[in-house]
C-alpha cells in the first residue's frame, strides 16, 4: 500500500508560520495545565474529574506539537511518525471524553435503579484500552 506523504520544507515561510502557530497552541495548553493545577482545589475542578481533564489537555498539547513532524524531507519514518503523532494525540485528547460518556451511560441505563458506581480506575482502564487499540492499529497497519 502506497501512502502519499506531504511535507513543508523546513526553511520555508510556511514552516515558520506553522511553528509560530504551534508554539502559541502549546503555550495555551501549558497555561491551561498551570491554571488547572493552581485551582485544583476549587469545586469546578473537583467535579470535572481532574485526572481526565489533565489527560485531555496533555492530548491537546501533544496534538499541537504533532505539527512539528510535518517539516523536512519525506522519508518512510517521517511519514509514519506524522500519522502516528496525530492519531495518538487525538486519542489521548478524546479517550477521557469517551470514558466520561461511558460513566454516564452506566448511570442512566440502570433499569433496576440500583446504586451504580464507576470508579476512576475503571474509567481510566477504558481510556487505556482505547489508547492500546490505537497503538495496535498503528503497529498492524505498518505490516
Amino acid at each position: 500500500m502506497q501512502i502519499d506523504c506531504d511535507h513543508v520544507p523546513a526553511t520555508s515561510g510556511a514552516a515558520t508560520l506553522c511553528q509560530a502557530i504551534t508554539l502559541i497552541g502549546a503555550v495555551g495548553c501549558l497555561a491551561c495545565l498551570l491554571m488547572m493545577f493552581v485551582h485544583r482545589s476549587k469545586p469546578i475542578f473537583k467535579m470535572s474529574q481532574f485526572n481526565f481533564l489533565v489527560m485531555s489537555v496533555l492530548g491537546a498539547l501533544c496534538m499541537c506539537l504533532s505539527n512539528l513532524t510535518q517539516y523536512g524531507a519525506n522519508t518512510e519514518i517521517s511519514c509514519m511518525s506524522r500519522i502516528f503523532a496525530y492519531n495518538i494525540s487525538f486519542t489521548l485528547m478524546f479517550a477521557p471524553l469517551f470514558a466520561k460518556t461511558y460513566r454516564i451511560y452506566k448511570l442512566l441505563h440502570n433499569a433496576a435503579l440500583k446504586r451504580v458506581k464507576v470508579s476512576h480506575t475503571h474509567a481510566s482502564g477504558a481510556c487505556s484500552h482505547i489508547c492500546v487499540c490505537t497503538l495496535l492499529t498503528h503497529v498492524y497497519a505498518r505490516r
